[in-house]
């Protein structure tokens, strides 16, 4: 498989199942590194280490087939927060990886920085406590407001917002509480909200939008700069 980096203002989400056959889980391990081999074994339940090697594995494999590399090759580097890239200088390549349950989204674009986030429920979260405390006013209301049988996902929409662009800016969860990612206004007919920080704390400017996703789960992709991006939404439909 050989894929053509996604055109200026475009970004490909690649939608990857994680339960896979046992001999796909095999090969896509091989092609881990140390670091992601270690974190494996620091994790005690089996399922999400088999949900680790298909996301990262694949991920590999994604990305070597834009990079034309082996994908047991690539190397990468750590940002401050530890956001990762590619170990090298001449690709334009820009990617992020989230995952939650039984679904991995890997984000790809040409030069500007991306974030991406999956989440589901969760009902031992408090969202509505949780927002009164962590969100802006306009936001916390939006989850208070909302039917009991819809908070947690009105809650989602929001976090995963503030995750995709935290992700696509290389900085810390707990500095993207307060991003207004619900009234940060519309970036043209896609739904898309155009973000800054308020405080400062999280630099330049970015775009939001959800992306579609089945059954409860709830994702959101975010690029730097104001302009809403192409969303093209890819599956992979091989194993190695």
């Amino acid at each position: 498989m050989v894929e053509v980096l996604p055109a200026s203002g475009a970004v490909e989400v690649w939608r990857i199942p994680l339960d896979l056959p046992s001999e796909a889980v095999v090969r896509l391990r091989a092609t881990l590194d140390r670091e992601e081999t270690e974190r494996l074994h620091r994790s005690r339940c089996a399922r999400e280490r088999r949900r680790l090697i298909v996301a990262r594995g694949t991920l590999r494999q994604i990305l070597a087939a834009y990079l034309g590399e082996a994908p047991g090759e690539l190397r990468w580097t750590r940002g401050p927060y530890g956001k990762p890239g590619i170990a090298r200088v001449d690709t334009e390549l820009r990617f992020n990886l989230s995952h939650a349950g039984e679904v991995a989204l890997v984000a790809v674009t040409s030069r500007d920085e991306v974030g991406v986030d999956v989440d589901l429920p969760r009902p031992r979260v408090p969202v509505r406590p949780f927002s009164a405390r962590y969100f802006p006013p306009a936001e916390a209301a939006l989850v208070d407001r909302a039917d009991p049988s819809h908070a947690r996902t009105a809650f989602l929409r929001l976090w995963t917002r503030k995750e995709a662009v935290v992700k696509a800016a290389g900085a810390r969860v707990t500095q993207g509480l307060r991003l207004p990612v619900a009234t940060g206004g519309p970036a043209g007919a896609s739904g898309a909200v155009v973000v800054r920080d308020p405080t400062g704390v999280i630099a330049g400017t970015w775009t939001v939008q959800d992306l579609p996703m089945p059954g409860e789960y709830v994702a959101a992709v975010a690029v730097e700069g104001r302009r809403a991006p192409r969303v093209v939404i890819r599956r992979v439909d091989r194993w190695w």
